[in-house]
């Protein structure tokens, strides 16, 4: 299902109850820019991307105890916003 920016705004219940069922597509000006979904659906994409994580790890060398660290994780465990790094780069340029 997609559906202009504007009516979700009006319309949310309804769409958010559609999520439910399919995911809705959230289109501004013209272009698709966020899709909402349910816990479930949302939750079930995160388990497949563990788990293919998991696999590049094995595939890697690595164990699956070892940790994988992003630098968006990192920057999370931190407390680092994006607001932090373009404010460092605005001293250090």
């Amino acid at each position: 299902m997609k559906v202009a920016a504007t009516e979700i705004k009006n319309r949310f219940a309804k769409y958010l109850d559609a999520s439910f069922t399919e995911p809705v597509t959230i289109k501004r000006t013209g272009r698709e820019v966020a899709v909402l979904v349910s816990i479930a659906e949302f939750n079930r994409l995160k388990e497949i991307e563990f788990k293919y994580k998991d696999t590049l790890l094995s595939e890697a060398g690595l164990k699956k105890t070892e940790k994988y660290i992003s630098l968006r994780g990192m920057m999370n465990d931190s407390k680092i916003t994006d607001k932090d790094l373009k404010e460092a780069k605005e001293i250090w340029t």
